[in-house]
């Protein structure tokens, strides 16, 4: 899957309005009331034993925004008194494959794939095991992004992506984005709707629309030239046999 595959799928979805990011003072805000700029709460890995932390990270809008929307989402309960977390089935949560976190790699997975007893990853760092997965209904889903592609939703770390099988390839493909957002502190790019989130109107952000178009020409490209390919394969193989004939 090429990055722009790994953003640009024609459903996104994220969370419904009721979930909860942790913002930069350890308070809880609904999803639907963060503004561009809010400073949220991720955890981020030391380089040198990979220990997690708490950083912030900047809120940069919503990829797709449904506000009136009926959407169906998993429902995972984990264990403690942590509460539970509603998450669309194709978008990506951090997970590990024990225990322990201190001791192996962090990884991203959809929600669809996680089972009871699968590990999440927690704000305090440590994990907790999901104890059931039931699917809920609610008005309402929103796609979040941030500058580092993740966020703590209800305590837990999760992802800004979905509809794909690497968190790393999906960041990697909003980099034009971030760097407008950037370029936003000096230049005045507000006045031709660059910096436009889609926070205030329903639907997919023009830049992950745009990436969707892409593949699509992407994959008609790649059809004409394999179609093309097996032309010319088939006349070098006949203009070969006859001249062994």
């Amino acid at each position: 899957m090429t990055q722009v595959e790994a953003v640009a799928r024609p459903v996104s979805l994220a969370f419904p309005a009721t979930q909860r990011f942790s913002v930069s003072n350890g308070n809880r805000v609904s999803i639907q009331d963060l503004s561009v700029g809010d400073r949220v709460e991720t955890l981020a890995f030391s380089a040198i034993d990979g220990a997690p932390y708490l950083a912030q990270t900047r809120f940069l809008g919503f990829l797709d925004r449904r506000a009136n929307q009926e959407t169906m989402f998993l429902r995972l309960e984990f264990e403690g008194n942590q509460g539970a977390l509603e998450i669309t089935p194709d978008h990506l949560l951090a997970v590990v494959h024990s225990g322990d976190l201190s001791d192996q790699p962090l990884d991203f997975v959809r929600a669809r794939l996680l089972e009871p007893g699968s590990y999440l990853v927690l704000r305090s760092g440590k994990t907790a095991q999901v104890r059931s997965i039931t699917s809920v209904s609610r008005t309402g889903a929103y796609g979040p992004l941030t500058e580092s592609g993740t966020a703590l939703v209800n305590g837990l770390l999760v992802s800004c992506y979905a509809h794909t099988e690497s968190h790393n390839r999906a960041h990697r493909a909003m980099l034009p984005l971030r760097l407008v957002h950037r370029l936003y502190r000096w230049l005045p790019l507000d006045a031709l709707g660059l910096t436009d989130l889609g926070s205030s109107r329903d639907g997919f952000h023009p830049y992950a629309r745009f990436l969707y178009q892409f593949r699509e020409c992407l994959s008609t490209v790649r059809s004409w030239l394999d179609a093309l390919t097996s032309l010319f394969c088939q006349h070098v193989r006949g203009r070969a046999l006859e001249r062994s004939a």
